[in-house]
């Protein structure tokens, strides 16, 4: 045993984020703990790992525990000169400094008599050269960062290829980026014997999830893992541990296995509890028929069975069990099932664009998207999927007259705007309606509040206004006050299916819609998604969600668009 909880409770100020944690973990073990936003998976791990002291009851972690901890948020931008390469070297700083001591001690033993001393000080460095993996680091560094994405050179036309290399400047990297290059530093730490990874997937493509996959399972040591990725949790856990209703749960087996024993044990509880109430309401009915004739007359007999039947009746709801837990997302999405009125949704002939003519991103393509197509849009970081889904919002916003800070796109139409043109090398339906989800929420304006945006945007009324607020657990201060910028991305994601939900489109694109959905909400939109009439364009990086939402796979590369005849786990196959 590595790690043990015990009575674990945790506070903010009055407010319980949970009690009575119980468990252990096992050297070998692979946790995933999972739980909806906000139930306080990330305190957990703080309290596991030591950096948070103020709780009840106790941590016991065992004598050689060794941790090394991967952070949901980051606790500083570095605006640094320093290359990537360079950084994650200088954080390996104990690591160089016992390689330099097994060297020195190595030329000691070719000069000095070995003596019972030298040769165990030798033994105790030769320890810790092999513990930390002293000898290869190097050779480590480069494994570690070519399975998260990042190379020397820069080829973005590689599927599993990042756009940024060693020798890119802290300070010029995106917090995905940076965020990236400090779980490098956390997977090289060879000495760790458990590892704690808070949403490591949150910025990794395809190729670098699964690359990470196998490292956890390579891992020697026992892995808690704080993920919404099903697909990890399926292949690499061997228990799951959830926080729900302020308590934790614990399941043996992977993400499918908890899901199904979770289900189970519910029903037996609501079965259980029906039954109670069942009783309860039996008891009620009696003692109310008693009170009935004891107003008409009651005698001995009936006063007596009055008092005895109402006494069990209040044993009985003394032992009563609550009422199990219902299901809570933080979305409650529904969309109009309607089609696009024609057949096409989007064709390209013989199309090309670029950002200079020598360098296409498109060059002489063409393909067609039906109104009964709902595409995965796959590729390589860099290689033009987010630029494909601008120039079809650019051409429809062309085609109706609509101003394209609607969608976060004023600036590439106006610097683009040579290449959007109204021939027909680039066709939008007429009977296309679009709704799209932004990745960095860029249609949403960052000055109105979310009730002046809602009022934009087909509300009828306040009646109507109340009901999605309650359905998407806006409180009101939320609602009224904040301005949309100050809003957390979790709440940013909520507001924009809520515009979708309103805006009665046939077509959507989306632009990583799960990146900040707890699991419930994302089995919530996987569903709606699935049972859309319309048609779908979905950038994501998460397979389990597209497998359960796409009907075909479309990937950029080598300045083109081809289709891929085959299941989401086997494009991946093909990239490994």
């Amino acid at each position: 045993m590595l790690l043990e909880l015990n009575n674990i409770a945790k506070f903010f100020g009055a407010d319980l984020l949970f009690e009575n944690v119980n468990g252990y973990v096992d050297d070998g073990a692979i946790i995933g703990l999972v739980g909806n936003n906000g139930v306080g998976k990330s305190t957990f791990c703080n309290i596991v790992t030591g950096n948070d002291h103020e709780f009840d009851g106790m941590v016991k972690r065992y004598p050689g525990v060794r941790i090394a901890y991967f952070k949901q948020m980051l606790e500083s931008s570095i605006e640094s000169e320093q290359a990537v390469f360079e950084y994650v070297l200088g954080t390996q700083e104990q690591v160089l400094a016992i390689e330099r001591a097994y060297q020195a001690m190595l030329n000691r033993l070719q000069t000095e008599e070995a003596t019972s001393t030298l040769l165990n000080d030798f033994g105790d460095i030769q320890e810790a050269y092999e513990l930390n993996g002293a000898g290869d680091l190097l050779e480590r560094i480069e494994v570690v960062l070519n399975g998260l994405g990042i190379y020397e050179v820069l080829d973005t036309t590689i599927e599993g290829r990042r756009n940024i290399t060693y020798y890119s400047k802290l300070k010029e990297l995106s917090g995905g980026e940076r965020k990236i290059v400090e779980l490098a530093v956390i997977l090289l730490n060879k000495s760790a014997n458990v590892l704690i990874l808070d949403e490591p997937t949150s910025h990794l493509d395809m190729a670098a999830r699964a690359w990470l996959e196998a490292f956890i399972k390579g891992f020697r040591g026992s892995v808690i893992i704080v993920s919404h990725d099903r697909h990890l949790l399926n292949s690499v856990a061997t228990q799951i541990w959830e926080i729900q209703n302020f308590s934790l749960d614990t399941y043996k087996g992977n993400y499918d296995h908890f899901e199904k024993q979770k289900a189970e044990n519910l029903e037996a509880l609501r079965h259980q509890y029906a039954t109670q109430k069942k009783e309860m309401e039996r008891l009620e009915s009696i003692i109310t028929a008693f009170q009935h004739n004891e107003r008409n007359g009651g005698n001995y007999v009936t006063v007596k069975l009055y008092n005895a039947t109402k006494s069990r009746l209040e044993r009985f709801k003394d032992n009563m069990m609550s009422e199990p837990p219902k299901d809570r997302a933080d979305l409650s999405l529904t969309l109009q099932n309607i089609q696009p009125k024609g057949y096409t949704v989007v064709k390209l002939d013989h199309y090309s664009f670029g950002y200079e003519e020598t360098r296409p991103i498109f060059d002489d393509q063409t393909l067609v998207i039906t109104k009964e197509d709902k595409v995965a849009l796959l590729g390589a970081n860099g290689t033009g999927k987010s630029t494909f889904m601008k120039l079809i919002l650019a051409k429809y916003a062309l085609m109706h007259n609509i101003d394209p800070h609607q969608y976060g796109i004023a600036d590439f139409c106006k610097k683009f705007k040579g290449a959007i043109t109204r021939d027909n090398s680039f066709y939008v339906g007429p009977g296309v309606k679009i709704g799209y989800y932004s990745q960095h929420h860029s249609q949403l304006p960052k000055e109105q509040t979310i009730r002046e945006l809602l009022w934009q945007n087909e509300i009828k009324d306040e009646s109507q206004f109340q009901s999605i607020i309650r359905r998407y657990h806006f409180s009101k201060d939320t609602v009224d006050n904040k301005k949309i910028s100050s809003l957390s991305g979790g709440e940013k994601s909520k507001l924009q299916f809520v515009l979708l939900m309103l805006s009665g489109a046939n077509t959507l694109l989306l632009d990583e819609p799960i990146n900040h959905l707890d699991i419930d909400s994302m089995k919530i939109v996987e569903q709606v998604l699935h049972d859309f009439t319309g048609s779908l364009i979905v950038i994501s990086h998460d397979r389990y969600f597209l497998s359960r939402v796409i009907n075909k796979i479309l990937y950029v590369k080598n300045t083109g668009i081809h289709e891929f005849m085959g299941t989401v786990d086997e494009y991946i196959d093909t990239m490994l």
